[in-house]
């Protein structure tokens, strides 16, 4: 399996980003002034998708360990993939439910961007999932996992912006 050195650094790049992240976040809780929990919800998303990256750049190593073909290995973990990283963006959509409620201000761009990047990787997953796809089916697998990597650093990067940015007068 050729892919081995790019699913290996996706998940060193995820856990950077869940390291980095968590640092910045613990330290710079004192002097912020943000919202804690709009700070508490990009945290979670950058944090569980940077997990949902690591999970998934192993589970194909894994799958291919057990003897299964190539195909039936991007298939299977592109189907697994869409399958978590969809309950995933729920689990955060209904965790972020009250601050909607409030009418607590996220920026269009920020929505625009992922809920873009989200349904780009389910439909590039699906796809794969389904077998249409065919013989490209490992870089469909490996552009799904790189766009959930994408969420998460976007996540980290809004997580740094809410820890560092000023109240409003």
């Amino acid at each position: 399996m050729p892919e081995v050195d790019i699913l290996l650094t996706t998940a060193e790049l995820a856990v950077a980003f869940a390291g980095f992240a968590s640092l910045v976040t613990i330290l710079g809780r004192r002097s912020s002034r943000a919202d804690p929990r709009i700070v508490a919800m990009r945290f979670r998303g950058m944090l569980t998708n940077s997990l949902l990256v690591v999970a998934f750049s192993m589970i194909p190593l894994v799958l291919f360990r057990y003897g299964l073909r190539e195909s039936v290995v991007w298939r299977l973990s592109s189907a697994l993939l869409a399958l978590a990283g969809g309950i995933n963006f729920l689990a955060l959509l209904l965790h972020a439910r009250p601050l909607f409620r409030e009418a607590v201000p996220i920026s269009s761009l920020r929505r625009v961007v992922t809920f873009g990047l989200i349904g780009l990787a389910e439909v590039v997953l699906v796809l794969n999932a389904s077998g249409v796809t065919g013989r490209i089916a490992s870089a469909a697998y490996l552009t799904g996992l790189l766009l959930f990597l994408c969420i998460a650093g976007f996540a980290a990067a809004w997580l740094f912006l809410a820890v560092l940015e000023e109240p409003n007068s």
